[in-house]
């Protein structure tokens, strides 16, 4: 496949190319400016009518070239572009293939895209689809959940965590079996049984209970009434009675009552004391009589004493008589205040009956009060606000009036039950606990298992030892159908290792030791390097030096580095068109050359046009047209003088 000739008639600032017939070796010459690279850029765009995106910089001039180029296929067959298609059509290539392999725009050699374009390459020529391989290898990866693409890789966390639940999963089934073994050793079954039992028997004291204070409020109610309607009798009774004069009358009364008393236990002496009198008065008349018919000196003796005694004795019975006098006079008043008082009788045994009448009703009421006060309280020292009150109290307990009317209130009882209600509750307290702790353990086990097993279902409850059976069986079948899944897929990455393993072979049909890239690269290099190879997984080309070192085709020197890819498109060229040769449009290709590696560049060139490639080659160096000008006048190279934009 060759270019014979070209016309570019307008494009953006070029002049008229003209027709320009083109041969084996075709060296096109211009200064800088002169519309070189627009030339190359017009030919791409009349060669490629469509998929240009791989070239850069390709719309440097708006619009469309006015030109043709006549191409003639390898069976001597010439079509006109773009009239007759795309050079894409003619040569069976893509586009990104004819860039990187005939075309060298901007002096770079260095092929677009390089990893992809080679492995886009070998599966063209070997048939391995190498990008689809490694597609399947990494979705295999991805359906595995493995750690990297082949038959040694084990489950990774970058998808989904998912060897973490893998993980998470067996130590769960782990603490489930722990944790059936605890419910076993503790008799958790049977925790829900004693629960109810002591629930129950909880319910039937707080009845008894109740019925208790149902028969404690009627027992006050009734003694609050009782105790209400009596101390109400006895105000009634004690209506308009001073109490604290009934006191005082009362106490004169004692006072009285103990005069009485003495002066009856003084009677006799009285009896005395008036029989004494009428004998000193007898005595003392007699002595005044002896005096009289004889006044003797022992007479006057007696008739002295006897008037003494007369009135020691008068004085004495006197004073007997005013004490009795004054107890008269002191039970007419106490009579006169009983009367008063409305205590009134004919006698102090009467007045007395009627006061100790007073002071069992005072009894009564304070009996009353203080019964009142000891079940109701009180609001103050006012008896008229407490009547209101213990009236109010008693009123709300009348609804117990006749309830439980058959029990009698025992405290001792109460508090028996109620001991025994709180021996209970802490015995229930301490089976909820560790049914609480059971609970706790069985919602952890639930949240661990959704972590996993949610994305296999609904959310997963645990609230019982079947429930933990369950997630156990979940998460063995988990577990199963993450390694079943994995193993499948090595199984499967097995068979692709040993598949790439033979067809890896065919690779060397481009790069390794005895390929063509290799062959040419010796040749070019004068033998100085002797192999060139590719990684594909790097997708990294590597040289090989006669004295066996490695070397990166980035770590070349710029001369190598040229000569290196240019054996790569001259054997890949050859591969692709099934051992027929091209063309190669250059743009100055060997740019960073000094003269004497470009002199032995071009020879390269021209070893290579003579084996039947087309050599289009562009340049504002005086320096390749000086190489070339022995064979520019010999007529074995092509030199075509580009016209100046501004000429």
């Amino acid at each position: 496949m060759r270019l014979n000739e070209f016309s570019i008639r307008h494009y953006g600032p070029l002049p008229d190319t003209g027709r320009t017939q083109l041969s084996g070796f075709n060296l096109f010459f211009g200064t800088n400016e002169t519309g070189k690279t627009l030339v190359i850029d017009a030919l791409v765009k009349i060669l490629f009518k469509q998929n240009r995106k791989i070239f850069r910089r390709i719309n440097r001039v708006d619009g469309e070239p006015d030109g043709y180029a006549i191409v003639e296929d390898d069976k001597g067959k010439k079509m006109t572009l773009p009239e007759k298609g795309d050079l894409t059509k003619i040569c069976g290539l893509s586009s990104s293939e004819c860039r990187n392999l005939f075309i060298i725009r901007n002096s770079d050699l260095s092929i677009a895209q390089e990893g992809e374009f080679y492995i886009n390459v070998i599966d063209r020529l070997t048939g391995l689809r190498t990008e689809e391989t490694s597609s399947i290898r990494k979705k295999l990866e991805e359906i595995g959940k493995l750690t990297r693409p082949d038959s040694g890789a084990s489950l990774s966390d970058k998808w989904g965590k998912i060897k973490t639940k893998v993980k998470k999963a067996r130590a769960l089934i782990n603490e489930i079996n722990e944790l059936e073994r605890e419910i076993e050793a503790e008799n958790f079954d049977q925790i829900e049984e004693k629960l109810t039992k002591a629930t129950g028997r909880i319910n039937e004291i707080e009845q008894e209970l109740n019925s208790l204070e149902n028969a404690r409020k009627r027992e006050k109610y009734e003694k609050g009434d009782s105790e209400l309607g009596k101390l109400r009798m006895s105000l009634e009774s004690l209506k308009g009675i001073n109490l604290e004069e009934t006191k005082r009358l009362e106490f004169e009364l004692n006072n009285y009552r103990e005069s009485k008393e003495k002066i009856s236990s003084l009677k006799s002496v009285s009896k005395f004391f008036t029989a004494s009198i009428a004998v000193s008065a007898i005595l003392l008349l007699a002595s005044i009589f002896g005096i009289i018919i004889r006044p003797l000196s022992f007479l006057f003796y007696l008739t002295n004493l006897f008037i003494l005694s007369t009135v020691i004795l008068g004085v004495s019975k006197f004073y007997f008589v005013a004490r009795k006098v004054q107890l008269e006079i002191t039970f007419n008043k106490i009579r006169k205040s009983a009367l008063q008082l409305g205590v009134d009788g004919e006698s102090i045994g009467d007045i007395n009956s009627n006061i100790q009448k007073i002071d069992e009703n005072a009894s009564l009421k304070t009996k009353a009060e203080t019964i009142l006060e000891s079940y109701f309280s009180k609001k103050g020292e006012d008896l008229q606000a407490n009547l209101s009150y213990w009236k109010s109290e008693i009123d709300a307990l009348k609804e117990y009036k006749d309830k439980a009317k058959d029990i009698t209130y025992d405290e001792q009882k109460v508090s028996g039950l109620k001991g025994e209600k709180e021996r209970i509750n802490q015995k229930k307290e301490q089976l909820q606990t560790k049914m609480t702790n059971f609970g706790t353990k069985l919602k952890e086990v639930e949240r661990k298992s959704n972590e996993f097993l949610r994305l296999e279902g609904d959310y997963l409850h645990c609230d019982t030892s079947l429930d933990l059976k369950s997630i156990r069986e979940k998460s063995r079948i988990f577990i199963a159908k993450i390694e079943n899944n994995k193993n499948n897929v090595l199984e499967v990455m097995k068979i692709f290792e040993e598949i790439e393993k033979e067809e890896e072979e065919k690779v060397s049909q481009l790069f390794g030791k005895d390929s063509l890239v290799s062959k040419y690269f010796c040749q070019i290099t004068d033998g100085i390097y002797q192999e060139v190879d590719i990684n594909l997984d790097e997708k990294r080309i590597k040289t090989k030096l006669k004295n066996g070192e490695i070397l990166d085709a980035e770590k070349l020197s710029g001369g190598a580095y040229d000569q290196l890819y240019l054996s790569i498109r001259l054997a890949l060229g050859e591969k692709l068109l099934k051992g027929n040769k091209g063309f190669f449009i250059m743009d100055d290709p060997f740019i960073k050359a000094d003269m004497e590696r470009l002199r032995k560049q071009i020879d390269i060139l021209k070893g290579i046009s003579e084996s039947g490639w087309q050599i289009m080659y562009f340049t504002a160096k005086d320096e390749v047209k000086d190489v070339l000008k022995k064979d520019i006048t010999n007529n074995k190279v092509n030199y075509i003088e580009i016209p100046g934009i501004f000429s």
